[in-house]
């Protein structure tokens, strides 16, 4: 809830995490930044689950393949998810709740 507060959003706003260990992904996210602010998830915090408050007040999240995509996976945090793999489907777990794209 701090992570929440400290982002200062009081508008309809997308997060988006498009940053792994080893890749930056540039997510196609045009026109989303138009209609609503676009929150990225970044290092400000080391701990995935500072970010829940944010992922589920989101009017839409976007994912690569990582950490954040499994969470709100497991805990069908919002219903209007979309994940971008970056690996093949047989190296990826089974995601059912989110939208699955695959980032070429």
């Amino acid at each position: 809830m701090d992570l929440f507060k400290s982002l200062d959003i009081s508008e309809p706003f997308v997060i988006a995490h498009n940053k792994g260990s080893n890749v930056l992904i540039d997510l196609p996210l045009q026109g989303k930044s138009k209609e609503a602010r676009v929150v990225y998830i970044d290092e400000r915090t080391d701990n995935p689950f500072d970010w829940l408050t944010t992922i589920e007040c989101a009017t839409e999240a976007h994912f690569i393949d990582s950490v954040f995509a499994n969470i709100v996976e497991q805990l069908a945090l919002n219903e209007n998810s979309h994940l971008y793999l970056r690996s093949a489907v047989s190296f990826t777990p089974v995601f059912q709740n989110l939208r699955v794209k695959t980032y070429a």
